[in-house]
């Protein structure tokens, strides 16, 4: 129906460069929730900008707490919208301008990395 399954194999060496990114990562966040947890808003915000592009890794790796996450955007003030694009948020948050999907709820899709 969708065509032939291709799976990908990852090298050693792949798979120890992305042990090492998910350990900075890990280390990144953190030092996010040990900032978080000492109150300092401006720190917190700066640090998040820093580690922007770094977030919607952190969501896909599962490295941060989703709960956390949001409590930081209530500590600082402002929405999420403003670190993680909209192609990174989850639709059901999205305002979809009116669009009806007919009744269906397919939850979304499922992505298996063979981790």
């Amino acid at each position: 129906m969708f065509g032939k399954k291709i799976e990908l194999k990852i090298t050693e060496k792949g798979s120890d460069q992305l042990d090492k990114k998910i350990v900075e990562i890990q280390n990144k966040w953190k030092e996010m929730q040990s900032i978080y947890e000492s109150g300092d808003k401006q720190k917190l915000q700066q640090k998040m900008e820093e580690n922007k592009s770094f977030l919607p890794t952190m969501m896909f790796f599962g490295v941060m707490d989703m709960m956390m996450f949001s409590m930081m955007f209530s500590m600082m003030g402002i929405g999420m919208s403003n670190f993680v694009g909209s192609e990174n948020m989850p639709a059901e948050s999205m305002d979809d301008g009116g669009m009806d999907d007919g009744g269906m709820d397919d939850g979304g899709f499922d992505f298996d990395i063979g981790f």
